[in-house]
């Protein structure tokens, strides 16, 4: 499975966490905890590249928790990996 792309490529803020989940497939994230990993970035930022990754069915929300928290879904890594090389290409980025 592929991204969609449905949606323009995205800011800075976004591929900053997009990488910060796929750099830790197996934790569950929330804006707090990307937070924590990217100081200083915009929550309306990091809590807008969680709704693009579900939007994109990279990630699934974790059921019980009362605020967005989500983990990555059988196809995320590679869904999460196709974003960024979005973005790179977008921007002229090589990784």
């Amino acid at each position: 499975m592929t991204a969609t792309h449905g949606f323009a490529i995205g800011t800075p803020v976004h591929r900053e966490a997009w990488a910060a989940v796929l750099a830790q497939p197996d934790r569950d994230w929330n804006v707090h905890a990307l937070a924590e990993r990217l100081p200083g970035r915009s929550r309306k930022g990091l809590r807008t590249a969680l709704h693009l990754l579900m939007a994109e069915r990279a990630v699934v929300p974790v059921k019980g928790h009362v605020v967005l928290t989500v983990r990555m879904a059988r196809d995320g890594t590679a869904i999460v990996a196709d974003l960024l090389a979005a973005w790179d290409d977008a921007h002229g980025r090589r990784t």
